[in-house]
């Protein structure tokens, strides 16, 4: 049995793994509206809500540095890439043929079928746009046997950090208020994409940040979420919505350090609580391979739009979204021939 002190250490990780999830849930819930023509009367209520729950996938590519990225310490390379074969790419390509069937048999019954045709779709995640978060998730897991074996990792991580944040977060930023064109062979080669994120994700994990700095994260974090949220205009949302935005990026910190350093003793002192978490944390990668098949037949069937439908569904909706998908996620695990797909 795990230890209390053990258990508080690692609580903060499953806590933010279920929060991550729900807010995904929160962010397609608000697709009808914000991808309606011109924005829609409730565009503003999807404009918010969006950049509330935005930090989601962020988060999820921390955890992933914040676990993983010691990897060594517990197995091989070896084993940690079966892990990662068995426990994600594996469910990925299955659930993608899956999504195949309701994208021929109901939402394109006249797209001609051909073995082409299917690779190039999963590839392109036509059947599953949301499926998009594989690849860099991917990129992200054959990245970290090299990372992992950097010497002063704390110095080297941070200096890839910098070079991120100003190739990806804070140039785009200059060059879309200052007119300011920096060229792009000037730009990080070494720690492109969302690499930024899991190596933010050990450092925010490992390193103790005294509460001055704490302060400051939160104060930048909380800059972070405002400064989109009040240009809230539809040229500004485009800019703003990037996962690798300076915006998104100081919000993200903000909200993986306050979940780390949270007294969150009053969970682990409940065994109700305790039991409540331990189930919910094993359904999260499984809520979000099959959320979007609950959601696309829900629109599709019921006609939800950018109007009274969209605001209610982006109001209401999540919960009881959210619970269905843990709940399926959760009988399904317990189905044996059904764990390779739903690890």
């Amino acid at each position: 049995m795990m230890n209390t002190n053990t258990r508080q250490s690692t609580l903060y990780i499953d806590l933010l793994s279920i929060m991550a999830a729900f807010s995904v849930i929160c962010l397609h819930a608000s697709l009808p509206v914000m991808c309606s023509e011109g924005g829609g009367e409730y565009w503003l209520v999807g404009h918010f809500i969006a950049f509330v729950n935005i930090y989601a996938v962020p988060v999820f590519f921390m955890i992933s540095g914040a676990t993983l990225m010691d990897y060594r310490r517990r197995y091989s390379t070896l084993e940690y890439f079966k892990r990662r074969t068995f426990r994600i790419v594996v469910p990925f390509l299955a659930w993608s043929l899956i999504a195949a069937l309701p994208f021929y048999l109901i939402y394109h019954p006249d797209q001609q079928i051909s073995v082409r045709s299917v690779i190039n779709y999963i590839f392109g995640v036509n059947y599953m746009t949301v499926y998009w978060f594989f690849w860099p998730l991917f990129a992200i897991y054959l990245s970290i046997p090299v990372l992992s074996l950097l010497p002063r990792r704390v110095r080297a991580f941070s200096y890839l950090i910098v070079y991120a944040c100003f190739s990806y977060s804070i140039a785009p930023l200059l060059r879309q208020f200052l007119g300011v064109n920096f060229p792009a062979g000037l730009f990080s080669p070494i720690s492109a994409g969302f690499i930024m994120y899991p190596l933010l994700g050990w450092i925010l994990a490992s390193v103790d940040i005294p509460k001055k700095s704490r302060t400051v994260i939160y104060a930048l974090g909380i800059l972070g979420y405002f400064l989109p949220t009040c240009l809230c205009t539809m040229q500004f949302h485009e800019f703003f919505y990037r996962f690798e935005g300076l915006t998104t990026l100081l919000y993200s910190c903000a909200i993986f350090v306050f979940f780390r350093y949270t007294d969150w003793s009053w969970i682990t002192r409940s065994a109700t609580l305790n039991k409540l978490v331990s189930a919910l944390r094993v359904t999260t990668f499984g809520i979000y391979l099959i959320h979007m098949f609950i959601s696309d037949l829900f629109v599709h069937y019921c006609g939800i739009d950018g109007g009274m439908s969209g605001l209610m569904m982006m109001l209401i909706a999540p919960v009881p979204w959210f619970v269905l998908c843990a709940l399926l996620v959760y009988f399904m695990r317990k189905i044996r021939f059904l764990k390779l797909i739903m690890p």
